[in-house]
């Protein structure tokens, strides 16, 4: 059986690396207690209120968190209402007042915006991870999960973000 399986396979090439290492636990982590926090506000609705986060107390992940006032013209007219300290160093400013477009990196825009329209619209959480260049130049790796924010009905009112990031060594450093 082993044979005819491994029949015609080069078992001596090189193994190719996936292009986009996984980050370590500690994103998944950080995500993953936001994931349940959000759950948990939200109770037995879809999403919980704007209100239901103004007023949970700080969860240990805060750092990592923004929050995006959803727009009627769509997700590139999307604009930060705040941004805590390592979302800010994620994207090299501080977003509060920004649209999407004015401030998530250009290279990792358009897959950013589809991602917000669709938990927008499906009011469902969306993980995404992948690469950009920073402002202030090299390059990340980046997990962002968006969940909706919502008095219940769709489009979401608001999408809260958890952001996480690793700067990357350039090759041959």
């Amino acid at each position: 059986m082993t044979q005819a399986i491994t029949a015609g396979l080069n078992l001596d090439a090189p193994i190719p690396l996936p292009a986009l290492p996984r980050l370590d636990g500690t994103e998944r982590r950080t995500c993953g207690l936001a994931l349940l926090w959000w759950q948990d506000l939200a109770g037995e609705r879809r999403a919980p209120s704007r209100q239901d986060i103004a007023a949970a107390p700080a969860p240990e992940f805060w750092k990592h968190l923004f929050l995006l006032r959803c727009s009627p013209q769509g997700a590139e007219s999307n604009r930060f209402e705040w941004a805590a300290p390592i979302a800010c160093q994620a994207l090299g400013l501080d977003p509060k007042g920004r649209s999407l477009a004015q401030a998530w990196p250009e290279d990792a825009l358009e897959r950013a915006a589809f991602v917000q329209r669709s938990v927008a619209e499906l009011l469902v959480p969306i993980e995404e991870t992948g690469r950009w260049r920073p402002p202030a130049g090299g390059d990340a790796a980046f997990r962002c999960l968006l969940l909706p924010v919502s008095d219940g009905a769709a489009p979401a009112s608001h999408l809260l973000g958890v952001l996480s990031f690793r700067r990357q060594r350039a090759l041959g450093a």
